[in-house]
C-alpha cells in the first residue's frame, strides 16, 4: 500500500491508497487527485470510499443519552414569577433555550418579553425582562 501525502499535500486515505494501488495508479494520490486525474475511476473509487449500508451491520443501542436534551419551556415557572419591570440574568444560556418558555406565556398569559445577550459578572448569558 502506498504510504505518506499526495503531491498535493493531503495525507493518503488508506482505502484510497489501496484502491489505486489495485487500479494501476502509479503515484501517491489522495482521492481527489484520483478523480482528477483519472475521471474514469470516480464510481469505483467512490464505492471503495462509501460503501453501501449493509442493514445487517447497524447494532441497536439502548439507553443513550439524547445530546443537548434540554425540558421543553424550563423556565416557565420562572417567567410565571415575575412581574412588568422584573428582570432575571441567565448565565451561560443561549436565546432559544427560553424562546418556548416565552413563546408559550406570550399565547396563554399575554406576557411579553424583551431579551437581550449580555456579559455580566465575567459570564456571557441573557437579560430577560418582563414588560408586559
Amino acid at each position: 500500500m502506498i504510504k505518506g501525502n499526495c503531491h498535493c499535500g493531503e495525507p493518503l486515505n488508506p482505502a484510497a491508497s489501496k484502491f489505486a494501488e489495485e487500479n494501476g495508479v502509479s503515484d501517491a494520490m489522495c482521492p481527489a487527485c484520483i478523480v482528477i486525474s483519472k475521471p474514469r475511476l470516480k464510481a469505483a473509487l467512490d464505492a471503495v470510499l462509501n460503501p453501501p449500508l449493509n442493514i445487517a451491520d447497524i447494532v441497536i443501542e439502548k439507553d443513550i443519552p439524547l445530546p443537548g436534551v434540554r425540558k421543553a419551556g424550563m423556565f416557565t415557572e420562572l417567567f410565571l414569577k415575575m412581574e412588568p419591570g422584573d428582570s432575571v440574568f441567565l448565565p451561560g444560556v443561549e436565546r432559544n433555550a427560553c424562546k418556548h418558555s416565552q413563546d408559550q406565556l406570550r399565547k396563554t398569559h399575554n406576557f411579553r418579553f424583551a431579551i437581550r445577550k449580555v456579559h455580566e459578572n465575567g459570564k456571557d448569558g441573557l437579560r430577560v425582562w418582563r414588560t408586559e
